[in-house]
């Protein structure tokens, strides 16, 4: 059974940094693509508007009451609570993106925390150390 070498924290802190830059280009990506172009506002103003017009309302409300920041925030403190590597690149995404979509505040917080627990991460995976003897000095 082949088990998995342990991951550094400098591998560890790299795909954290990448996870919250790929959540700030998906903030951006719905922040300029989805929200604030106005030729959308503008189209769900008529008597008829599309069937996207809707959740795209929703999805503002949400954004602008903090949803995702607040999401962000719960997944960090889930990760510092033990959860695990997944748990803290998850919540740096997600607080990256939250900087993007009107959650700066809570967002800074969940990527600064997740960074941390990145950092964090293996050494709390290693075995603490035996208080026994080893194995050529215990007595016979």
């Amino acid at each position: 059974m082949a088990t998995a070498a342990p991951t550094s924290s400098a591998s560890l802190l790299t795909r954290a940094i990448i996870a919250a830059m790929a959540g700030l280009a998906a903030g951006a990506a719905v922040r300029y693509g989805l929200i604030e172009p106005a030729s959308l506002g503008w189209a769900c103003q008529v008597a008829d508007p599309p069937f996207w017009c809707p959740p795209r309302r929703i999805l503002i409300m949400a954004l602008q009451w903090g949803a995702l920041g607040g999401v962000a925030l719960a997944v960090a403190l889930l990760a510092l609570l033990g959860a695990g590597r997944r748990t803290a690149l998850i919540a740096a995404g997600l607080g990256a993106a939250a900087l993007f979509l009107y959650g700066a505040g809570a967002g800074s917080v969940a990527v600064l925390l997740s960074l941390l627990r990145a950092l964090r991460l293996p050494a709390a995976a290693l075995p603490l150390p035996s208080s026994a003897p080893p194995a050529d000095q215990r007595a016979r």
